[in-house]
């Protein structure tokens, strides 16, 4: 299920939503019996609210916490929208599932680094993230993009190799903001 905003999202209102971006058809943006990937994703009214039942498939740990409160977020904001966040074996079970085209979630969390080996099955989300290219690190979308396609939605920055080194001056002149 697609929503689309008609007003600009802030960066923080993405981060903070990203449990509702990957819901509305982000990183598992999966095509069921699709090894293409390539038919349309459903769309809706930018007047009429999402609604409906979705299932997104995550792993279990810090994250899972960090995304169940996202989604808590999301659905107080949606309720018509049933969000079933489920703990997985995702390094297994998701491509597996990709694969066959049986069971696939709606949604899923995954690994930056292992898109590649399951993009095939994933929809080209190219034109639904264009909207929010300013508010996303140019490497992260160079990360979830794999043969042209956008084929996921990213929620995150790789930490920054961050370093200090111990001067006369009790405080550095400036800090560059990363």
């Amino acid at each position: 299920m697609t929503h689309s905003l008609s007003v600009p999202v802030s960066r923080r209102t993405v981060l903070r939503g990203a449990g509702a971006a990957l819901v509305a058809g982000g990183l598992g943006a999966c095509a069921p019996g699709n090894t293409t990937g390539s038919s349309p994703l459903p769309t809706s009214s930018a007047t009429t609210p999402p609604s409906g039942e979705i299932t997104i498939w995550d792993r279990t740990g810090d994250l899972f916490k960090v995304f169940d409160k996202a989604i808590a977020t999301f659905t107080a904001k949606y309720p018509q929208v049933k969000v079933n966040h489920l703990a997985v074996d995702i390094n297994a079970k998701l491509p597996a599932t990709l694969i066959s085209g049986a069971g696939v979630p709606d949604g899923a969390f995954y690994d930056d680094a292992l898109l590649t080996g399951v993009a095939p099955h994933l929809h080209d989300l190219s034109q639904l993230i264009d909207q929010y290219k300013p508010d996303i690190a140019p490497y992260k979308l160079g990360v979830v993009t794999v043969d042209g396609k956008v084929v996921a939605v990213p929620w995150d920055l790789d930490p920054a190799c961050c370093s200090t080194a111990r001067t006369s001056s009790p405080r550095p002149a400036s800090i560059r903001r990363v």
